[in-house]
C-alpha cells in the first residue's frame, strides 16, 4: 500500500551559545538619536516616541550606531519597518565581519536581500545562518564590525518613491530550540504524524503554547496532540505531535500538496513565535524501476534498433565501453573532503586554463607558472569525485543494456561509499566559507545538483539488480540521495539558472525514489519548474539572462525535469513557453550558425545543441528541430535513448531580421550564403548577474565571420574576466569619462526590415548619470551605417570604441604613444597605442585573410571604418582582447570632450575593394526650421554612382534633408545616376 509523504521545514532557531541578555536593542531611536543617513520620525512610530526615517533617494544607506560586536549568543536580528508604499524596493542588510586573511579586495560579511512588497508596518526577522548568509569568508558572528541597510549595489538601486521608517532593531535569543523529528507515514487510511522536538534553552524553565495555522487547508485536516508543553529547563526536551489526514470523501490529485504551520510561542517572553511548516503531498501512481528517464520497454527498443542501424550500434558499443572503463574505479581513492569551483583552474595572469601536472601541481601552458594548494588542488578533488559519480551513470547504462551483474556490483560499491561518506563532508562554498549556496561534495549547490542527476539515473537503472539488499537501498537513499536534496534545498535561488538545476537534481531523485514531496518541491514548489517557466523565460523564447550559453545551460536543466515528469505522466511538452525555448535561438544565430558571445557567454554554435534537439524533435515533431538535430549525425546518447529512428530530410529555416523585444536585442540581416551580413544590436535588460555593462552595443558579422566581436567571457576567477571582459571599453559602445556603464536597461525606438536593408534605433538614459546614449544602425549588403551619439547638460569625455578582427592599417598620420589611456575600467589593457587626429574625415582598414570558421562562407576581404570628422577628435589605434582564451584584437578609440556629440561612421566590408567613397552629414529642416542632431539626423553615403540617404528623427512634422521631404520617423532613399530607385519609410 502506498503512503502519503510528509515534509517539515524548520523556521525556528539553531542552538547558538547563550551569553548576555536574551534581547538587546540598539535601534529604538528615542530622544532624537538616529543612525547616520537617517532622520528623526515622531509621527510614524511603532514603539515608544521616536523612530528613524530613511529616504534612500537622498541617502543610499543607513549605518547602525552602537551595534554589539558579539552576535554569537543570539539567534536572530529583528526590526520593524514601515513603508509608504509596496514598490518592490530591495534593501540589503549587511553585517560586516572583515577577515584580514582574505585580502583587502574581498569584502567579508553576512547579508540578506529584503524586498519591500508591503505598505505600512511589518516586523522582519532574520535568522543567523538562515536568512542572514555569509558572503566570502567572514570572521564569525562573534566579530561583527558594522551593520548597514543599503538601497544600492548587488544589481539594485534606490527607487525615487521609497520612504521607509525603521524602529526597534534588536538581537534576540530564542528561549527554546525547535527542530523536526521523525515523520511517521502511515499505510492504509491517509494519515501522517510529524513529531517536532522542543528543547529549553533558558536558565529558567520555559512553558510554550502550541497552535496550528490551518489557513492553507482545503482537502486535509490537521490536529495537534497538546496545546502546551513544559515547563522545560535548560536542555530538557518535549515533543509536539501534529497529525494530518485527508478529509473523508476527498479524492486528491497526484502531487497535490497542503501545509499547516505549527506555531511555538514561549510564554512570558517578547520573542515572536517560532514557526514550523508541516506538509503532505499526494503520491503518484506506482511504477517499476527503471522509471526515471527510461523504461524497460524503451531500453529494449533501443537495443533492437542497435541491431539494425549502424549509428545506433555505435552508441550501444560506446555505452558498454564506458561501463568497462568505470569498472576500473577504485573506491579507496574517493577523497575524504569536498572539492572546489572549477572556475579557479585558470592562470591568474593569462586567464588560460591550467594543465594538471599532478594532483598538487598545476601549470599555465602559456606563461609556465605553476600553482599549488587551495583552491587548485581542491578543483582536482572535485574532478575525482565527479569521475566516481559519473561512473554510476555509465555503469547503470552498461547494466541496463547488457544485463551483466558486474556493472551493477561496481555501481553498488560506489553508491554505498557515498552513502557512508557524503554526510561527513562539511558544507563549504567557493570562497571557503559556509554560505547556503555551498555544497558538501562540491563548492556550489549548482554543481551538487548537476551531479546528482546522473547518479539518480544510474541508480534507477541498477535498482533491481540482485546484488542490492534492502539495507543497501536505505543507506544509499537516506545517506546519499536524500542528503544531497537537503543540501540543495537549503538554497532557494529564485529566478535563476541555478534553481533550474536545483529543481532538476531534486526531481531526478524524487522521481527515482518515487518521493512525492521531492517531486512536488521541484515542479510545484516556490521556485519550481512551473515558476521558472512563468518567470524566467522572455516572451521571445529566451532565457532571461540574455546569452546563448546560459540559455542552453538552463534549458539542459529544464529538459531533465520535463522528461522525468513526462515519464511519470506529467506532460510539459504541450506548454508553448517550454517549446519557445527551442524555437527562439534558431532565429538568433550568425549566418554560420554561431551565436553572438554577448554577456557571460563564450562562442558556441546551434549545431552543438543537436543532442537537445534530438529529444525536442522526438517530442514536438517540429521539422525545424529535426534540422538542428541533424547536425549531430545521430552521434549522441540522446539520439540513441530518446531520438526517433530516422530524422526527416529538412532544409534550413529561412532567417529574417527580427526584434527580440523580450531579450532586448535587434538582429539585422541582409543577403544569403557567402554574402550574408548580420548585426546584433543589444538595447535591452542588463542580463542579471551575468550581464555586461554594454547597452547600445553592436556586433557585426560579414565576409563569413564575426568581424566586430563582443569579447565574450573567461573563467570567472580569472582577473581578466573582471578587469577587461566585464568593462564597457571591451565592447563596441561609447564610454563616458573612462568609466564603465551602470548596469541598466535601454529601449528600442525603431525597427524595420526590407529585402535590401534593415534598421534599428535605441536609446538609454541611465547607463551614465545625466547622459543619454542614442544609436541608429542601418545594415546593407556592403556596409553598416552607425550613428552613435551622446547628450548631456555638461561636457564629458566621450570615447567611441570599435573592435575589429584583421590586420589594422590607419589611413591617417599616427605617432606612437607611451602608456595607456587609463589605469582601470579596462583601459589598462588597451595597448600598443598610436595617436592620430580625427578632425577631418578619416578611415582605418582591417584586412581579412579568410579566417571564417565555416568553409562554405569563408572569405577574405577588407573592412574599412570611415568616420565623419569633427573638431577636437583624438584617435587612438591599438590592441584589446577578445575570445577564450584571450587573443589580441585590433581596437580604435575616437575621443571627444563635448556636451553633445554624434559619431557618424560607415563600416564597409568587401571581398575586393570597399565601395563606399564618401560619408557626410546632411542638414535637416523640420517644418522649415533647422534642428539639432537630437531631433533629427541625416546622412548621405556615396557608393560610386549610387547614393543612400538616411533620415532618422524624433521630431514630428515635415522633414527635409537634401532634396527629399518626408513626415516619417525614418526614411531611406537610394539614388543611382541621379534617379531615385528606392524609398523606404518608417512611420
Amino acid at each position: 500500500m502506498r503512503y502519503w509523504a510528509l515534509c517539515g521545514l524548520l523556521l525556528g532557531s539553531l542552538a547558538w551559545g547563550q551569553p548576555g541578555p536574551a534581547t538587546v536593542c540598539f535601534g529604538g531611536f528615542e530622544e532624537g538619536k538616529v543612525w547616520s543617513g537617517g532622520t528623526v520620525s515622531t509621527d510614524v512610530v511603532k514603539v515608544g516616541k521616536g523612530a528613524m526615517r530613511w529616504v534612500p533617494a537622498k541617502a543610499a544607506s543607513v549605518s547602525a550606531q552602537g551595534v554589539p560586536t558579539d552576535w554569537s549568543g543570539y539567534d536572530r536580528l529583528s526590526f520593524w519597518l514601515h513603508s509608504a508604499k509596496a514598490n518592490g524596493q530591495i534593501i540589503t542588510i549587511v553585517a560586516t565581519s572583515e577577515n584580514p586573511a582574505n585580502g583587502k579586495e574581498e569584502w567579508d560579511y553576512y547579508f540578506y536581500h529584503l524586498t519591500v512588497d508591503w505598505a505600512g508596518w511589518r516586523q522582519v526577522t532574520l535568522r543567523k545562518g538562515q536568512e542572514l548568509q555569509a558572503s566570502r569568508r567572514p570572521l564569525g558572528w562573534d566579530q561583527i564590525q558594522s551593520l548597514t541597510f543599503n538601497s544600492g549595489g548587488w544589481d539594485h538601486k534606490a527607487l525615487a518613491d521609497t520612504e521607509l521608517v525603521l524602529d526597534e532593531v534588536c538581537l534576540s535569543r530564542d528561549p527554546v530550540a525547535v527542530e523536526m523529528g521523525q515523520a511517521e507515514r502511515m499505510e492504509g487510511p491517509v494519515r501522517v504524524v510529524q513529531r517536532v522536538k522542543v528543547t529549553g534553552r533558558d536558565d529558567k524553565p520555559v512553558r510554550v503554547k502550541l497552535g496550528l495555522d490551518r489557513a492553507g487547508l482545503k482537502q486535509f485536516e490537521a490536529e495537534i496532540e497538546k496545546g502546551e508543553l513544559g515547563p522545560l529547563g535548560s536542555g530538557q526536551t518535549a515533543e509536539a505531535v501534529v497529525t494530518m489526514r485527508l478529509k473523508a470523501g476527498v479524492k486528491a490529485e497526484p502531487l497535490a500538496r497542503e501545509a499547516v504551520t505549527l506555531e511555538v510561542t514561549p510564554v512570558g517572553y517578547e520573542q515572536a513565535a517560532q514557526r514550523v511548516e508541516v506538509a503532505a503531498t499526494v503520491p503518484l501512481a506506482a511504477r517499476p524501476h527503471p522509471r526515471l528517464f527510461l523504461t524497460a520497454a524503451e531500453i529494449a527498443a533501443a537495443k533492437e534498433r542497435a541491431g539494425r542501424l549502424p549509428w545506433a550500434d555505435a552508441q550501444l558499443k560506446g555505452i558498454i565501453s564506458r561501463g568497462e572503463a568505470a569498472l576500473k574505479l577504485n573506491c579507496a581513492e574517493i577523497p575524504d573532503r569536498g572539492g572546489q569551483w572549477g572556475h579557479y583552474y585558470v592562470c591568474k595572469t593569462c586567464g588560460v586554463s591550467l594543465k594538471k601536472l599532478d594532483n598538487t601541481h598545476h601549470e599555465c601552458p602559456k606563461c609556465k607558472q605553476v600553482y599549488s594548494g587551495w583552491p587548485w588542488d581542491d578543483v582536482i578533488i572535485a574532478n575525482i569525485h565527479h569521475s566516481f559519480t559519473d561512473g554510476i551513470e555509465r555503469l547503470g547504462l552498461a547494466y541496463a543494456f547488457s544485463g551483466e551483474e558486474k556493472y551493477a556490483e561496481k555501481a553498488r560499491e560506489i553508491l554505498l561509499a557515498y552513502g557512508e561518506k557524503y554526510r561527513t563532508f562539511p558544507y563549504h562554498d567557493s570562497r571557503g566559507g559556509e554560505a547556503r549556496s555551498g555544497g558538501r561534495l562540491y563548492a556550489q549547490t549548482l554543481d551538487e545538483s548537476v551531479d546528482i542527476i546522473g547518479v539518480a539515473f544510474g541508480y534507477d537503472l541498477v535498482h533491481d539488480a540482485k546484488c542490492f539488499t534492502a539495507e543497501d537501498h536505505k543507506k544509499i537513499e537516506d545517506g546519499y540521495l536524500r542528503e544531497v536534496c537537503r543540501t540543495i534545498q537549503r538554497h532557494d535561488a529564485g529566478i535563476s539558472n541555478w534553481q533550474t538545476w536545483h529543481n532538476a537534481g531534486v526531481a531526478a531523485v524524487g522521481f527515482c525514489l518515487d518521493d512525492p514531496e521531492l517531486i512536488g518541491w521541484a515542479i510545484n514548489g516556490k521556485s519550481g519548474l512551473r515558476f521558472q517557466l512563468k518567470n524566467s523565460v522572455l516572451p521571445d523564447g529566451f532565457w532571461y539572462e540574455g546569452t546563448a550559453g546560459y540559455h542552453f545551460y538552463a534549458l539542459d536543466a529544464l529538459r531533465y525535469t520535463v522528461e522525468a515528469a513526462y515519464q511519470a505522466g506529467i506532460d510539459f511538452y504541450g506548454d508553448p513557453v517550454y517549446k519557445s525555448l527551442y524555437e527562439g535561438p534558431m532565429q538568433y544565430t550568425f549566418p554560420d550558425g554561431n551565436f553572438p558571445a554577448i554577456n557571460d557567454s563564450s562562442k558556441m554554435s546551434i549545431s552543438g545543441q543537436s543532442r537537445l534537439y534530438e529529444v525536442a524533435y522526438a517530442r514536438f515533431k517540429d521539422p525545424n528541430f529535426a534540422w538542428v538535430a541533424g547536425f549531430g549525425k545521430r552521434g549522441s546518447l540522446e539520439a540513441f535513448l530518446w531520438g526517433v529512428e530516422e530524422l526527416p530530410a529538412v532544409t534550413a529555416p529561412r532567417l529574417a531580421s527580427k526584434d527580440f523585444n523580450g531579450l532586448g536585442a535587434a538582429v539585422l540581416r541582409v543577403g544569403e550564403g557567402a554574402d550574408a551580413a548580420y548585426v546584433h544590436f543589444d538595447y535591452g535588460p542588463h542580463g542579471g548577474g551575468h550581464g555586461h555593462p554594454d547597452k547600445m552595443v553592436v556586433t557585426l558579422y560579414a565576409l563569413g565571420q564575426e568581424l566586430a566581436p563582443d569579447p565574450g567571457c573567461l573563467a570567472y576567477a580569472a582577473a581578466l574576466h573582471t578587469s577587461w571582459y566585464r568593462q564597457s571599453v571591451a565592447h563596441n559602445v561609447i564610454v563616458v569619462d573612462g568609466k564603465s556603464q551602470t548596469p541598466t536597461e535601454g529601449k528600442r525606438e525603431l525597427f524595420a526590415s526590407w529585402p535590401e536593408a534593415a534598421l534599428a534605433t535605441g536609446s538609454c538614459g541611465t547607463a551614465y548619470e545625466g547622459v543619454t546614449l542614442k544609436r541608429t544602425v542601418l545594415l546593407t549588403p556592403t556596409y553598416m551605417l552607425d550613428l552613435h551619439g551622446a547628450v548631456s547638460d555638461k561636457p564629458h569625455v566621450y570615447d567611441y570604441v570599435w573592435h575589429n578582427v584583421g590586420t589594422m592599417t590607419p589611413n591617417v598620420a599616427v605617432t606612437p604613444t607611451e602608456g595607456t589611456l587609463g589605469k582601470d575600467a579596462g583601459y589598462q589593457h588597451f595597448t600598443g597605442l598610436q595617436q592620430g587626429s580625427g578632425e577631418k574625415d578619416w578611415s582605418v582598414d582591417f584586412v581579412q585573410a579568410g579566417a571564417g570558421e565555416t568553409p562554405a562562407l569563408r572569405g577574405s576581404g577588407t573592412v574599412r571604418l570611415t568616420m565623419v570628422g569633427a573638431a577636437g577628435t583624438e584617435l587612438y589605434f591599438g590592441s584589446g582582447l577578445a575570445g577564450r582564451p584571450p587573443q589580441p584584437c585590433p581596437m580604435v578609440v575616437a575621443r571627444r570632450q563635448w556636451t553633445e556629440t554624434l559619431f557618424a561612421s560607415v563600416v564597409n566590408f568587401s571581398k575586393t575593394a570597399p565601395d563606399v567613397t564618401a560619408v557626410e552629414l546632411v542638414p535637416v529642416m523640420v517644418d522649415g526650421k533647422a534642428v539639432s542632431s537630437q531631433q533629427a539626423v541625416a546622412v548621405k553615403v556615396t557608393r560610386g554612382a549610387a547614393e543612400d540617404w538616411l533620415l532618422v528623427a524624433t521630431a514630428a512634422g515635415e522633414k527635409r534633408f537634401g532634396e527629399f521631404t518626408t513626415t516619417a520617423r525614418a526614411c531611406l532613399v537610394t539614388r543611382e545616376g541621379g534617379k531615385v530607385v528606392g524609398m523606404r519609410q518608417v512611420e
